[in-house]
């Protein structure tokens, strides 16, 4: 390998316009990374944004820690997004303090193996059905405790301002979530925005 080749994987290890977005659902194409790399696009369009779209419905922190080589750290990207958990509470939402340790443990994978700039997506309460978003809820409390190591992204606030102002014209709510949960072209989009406002502050 020449040092020019060297050199120039060094720059886009260390690109944050080269995102890799890794975990559950709401990070696969489907979710909210497609419509984040347009937004990205739209706002700064002076960059050379290349995303990695790995996210997956079934994907569990578990998982996603034994393919962490291939998945998330295979693309030279700068950026890492992470959203963990939705799978777990999805299948057995019971011991929302088992789903945080191995969430954590895959997140220590990450932060020792990726990127200098990791992002992770805390639960959102608010696009679980009532009777998951307890553990939900106790998921994003395990999951907000402080570590230097990632940026922590929290859209329940917008999300759970959006449903109760939806709650004022019933009849023509719309909502961010299908079963499932599957986000709505509504709720990718809010989920999106909020990822990017955190990534200017």
């Amino acid at each position: 390998m020449d040092d020019t080749h060297t050199a120039d994987s060094h720059r886009a290890h260390h690109d944050p316009s080269r995102v890799v977005c890794v975990g559950d659902g709401l990070v696969g194409a489907d979710g909210a990374s497609l419509v984040l790399e347009r937004l990205c696009r739209l706002h700064e369009p002076e960059k050379a944004w290349k995303f990695w779209h790995q996210g997956e419905a079934g994907c569990t922190s578990e998982r996603l820690r034994s393919e962490a080589v291939w998945r998330a750290f295979g693309h030279d990207a700068g950026r890492m997004l992470v959203s963990l958990g939705g799978a777990e509470l999805a299948r057995d939402p019971s011991d929302p303090a088992r789903i945080a340790a191995s969430c954590k443990a895959c997140m220590d994978v990450l932060a020792d193996k990726g990127p200098r700039l990791i992002t992770l997506l805390l639960p959102c309460p608010s696009l679980w059905p009532s009777t998951v978003r307890p553990a939900a809820q106790a998921l994003r409390q395990e999951l907000s405790k402080a570590d230097s190591r990632w940026i922590l992204v929290d859209v329940e606030p917008a999300a759970a301002a959006f449903v109760a102002a939806q709650a004022a014209h019933p009849d023509d709510a719309t909502a961010l979530v299908d079963e499932g949960p599957v986000l709505t072209p509504l709720g990718a989009l809010l989920l999106a925005q909020e990822i990017l406002r955190s990534w200017a502050t």
